[in-house]
């Protein structure tokens, strides 16, 4: 009858009984123990990142607004300033124009007060300021997405423009009254409102910004009798 082996020399130093075996620490497994506690930390790890991301998704969209609205604003100030008339591409980016009284809209051509063309979308805007009857657009962003700009798209960001063009006023009564009246008639202080977003119901959000610049030059009619106004040098 054939002797059972006696234990290893690593078992009889840990105390195991006779024929039993250890295998190596870096052999053995995790326990079930060990187990709960790594999907424990996994778990709140996971909470504190699902609870981080909605206000990281919401900066982002707000720092995008805001790039749009910069972009934007620069495009119009310079549009407005050097009076130009082939930018045609306004017509898929400004939905309505109000001016004194009367809605401007770019979306239907049977409309009696649809607006074509870059002419009449920037003639519009340059109308001189008479409060409250100012020049005011609901304007899809010129530099965003393809599918936000153009009129395919009912879910797309889009802004409030509000253009004040008065006749810049000198607070220095010494000067000579008709030095004054000639420069009030030739400079100009533009200032373009944005706010944004525009809702599907017609409210505004409360984001808010303000270009300001002093245009030089006489505001004409273009053509003569319209309510299209552009800036000449």
């Amino acid at each position: 009858m054939a002797l059972h082996p006696g234990p290893l020399p690593r078992e009889r130093e840990n105390g195991l009984p006779h024929g039993g075996y250890s295998a190596p620490r870096h052999e053995r497994a995790f326990t079930m123990v060990e187990i709960a506690i790594c999907l424990a930390i996994i778990g709140f790890a996971l909470v504190a990142i699902i609870g981080i991301l909605p206000a990281g998704l919401q900066v982002q969209k707000e720092n995008r607004e805001d790039t749009l609205i910069v972009q934007d604003g620069e495009y119009f100030m310079e549009a407005i300033r050097s009076g130009a008339m082939g930018l045609d591409n306004l017509v898929g980016t400004v939905e309505t124009i109000s001016v004194n009284g009367t809605n401007y809209q770019t979306l239907y051509q049977n409309n009696p007060y649809y607006i074509g063309t870059g002419h009449d979308v920037i003639g519009l805007l340059s109308f001189p300021w008479n409060y409250p009857l100012n020049a005011t657009a609901i304007v899809r962003p010129i530099a965003g997405a393809a599918a936000e700009t153009g009129q395919s798209s009912d879910l797309a960001f889009r802004y409030q423009l509000t253009v004040q063009q008065l006749n810049y006023s000198n607070s220095l009564p010494e000067l000579d009254p008709n030095f004054n009246s000639l420069l009030s008639s030739n400079l100009h202080d533009l200032r373009l409102e944005f706010r944004w977003p525009v809702h599907a119901n017609g409210s505004v959000g409360n984001g808010r910004q303000v270009f300001r610049a002093l245009v030089s030059g006489t505001l004409l009619n273009d053509p003569s009798n319209s309510t299209f106004y552009f800036f000449r040098p």
